[in-house]
């Protein structure tokens, strides 16, 4: 096969590849699926008051801790949920802007 003859496949090829990978992308996006391949986003220490952070403690499990146990993290729905069920109003207006943050997990 000549030089032309081989560029233009190769050309056809990376045109190709590059209209799958596009509508790939838009399905992905179309059904949010792409939501699944971010990354998570963990707020540290955030600024919820005493009495709801030990409402939180006793009421769920963490989803991680710390190795010496100093710190654990929980999801930041199970949290807003929590909060909204014990009328925490001022501390789930704070979660709430995290969640719009795209805050998945709260830690302290």
């Amino acid at each position: 096969m000549d030089k032309s003859k081989w560029s233009a496949n190769n050309n056809k090829t990376r045109l190709a590849i590059t209209c799958i990978i596009e509508n790939l992308y838009l399905h992905l996006l179309n059904n949010k699926q792409l939501e699944t391949m971010s990354r998570i986003i963990i707020e540290y220490n955030p600024q919820l008051s005493v009495i709801t952070q030990k409402l939180i403690e006793e009421n769920i499990t963490p989803s991680m801790s710390s190795n010496d146990e100093s710190s654990h993290q929980y999801d930041i729905d199970m949290v807003a949920e929590l909060l909204e069920e014990n009328n925490r109003i001022d501390d789930l207006t704070i979660i709430n802007q995290y969640r719009e943050d795209n805050v998945n997990y709260i830690e302290f």
